[in-house]
């Protein structure tokens, strides 16, 4: 189970419909009040204790998920933006590994275990925020970290070129 990505912006009378719990951004912003959704699993043969996880995934990780519990291989002729979620669901691991693409209508991001880069509209400048100290995406450290912006500036665009040549 998960909801749709962020609330919408301005309703009646001024007042905002939805909540993004403190997260900056709203529907088609590629900030984590965006595009950070609640989810829910249930899968008693394969999750035996309830557990939560601050593990990012994408509805894109379900295909790889359900073939992978299934045994089926992926097949091998075109390219994928998920990953299989069962090494999360069986504790094998804590992070995802892979980071995750986002684009909608010039607004881009690229996240990662920790790192997030945000491009807020296709005239704005690129911005890096450190999710795990800064969730709420609040200090911009792109001229800190100008490698770790550029190196992930780098798999954003390799990532943006296989999506438009598909």
């Amino acid at each position: 189970f998960t909801s749709d990505n962020g609330p919408e912006g301005a309703g009646t009378k001024g007042r905002t419909r939805g909540s993004t719990g403190g997260l900056r951004g709203r529907k088609r912003w590629s900030h984590e009040g965006g595009i950070r959704v609640p989810g829910l699993v249930e899968w008693p043969a394969m999750i035996k204790k309830p557990f939560v996880t601050e593990y990012a995934a994408v509805l894109s990780d379900w295909l790889p998920t359900l073939l992978d519990a299934a045994g089926i291989t992926l097949p091998t002729d075109r390219t994928y933006d998920g990953i299989s979620l069962l090494p999360m669901m069986t504790g094998k691991v804590k992070e995802r590994g892979e980071s995750i693409g986002f684009n909608c209508q010039g607004w881009d991001a690229w996240s990662a275990d920790r790192y997030k880069i945000v491009k807020a509209g296709k005239k704005a400048e690129w911005e890096l925020y450190d999710l795990k100290n800064d969730p709420f995406e609040e200090k911009n450290i792109i001229k800190e970290m100008p490698e770790v912006a550029k190196k992930m500036l780098k798999e954003w665009q390799i990532w943006a070129d296989s999506c438009a040549s598909e």
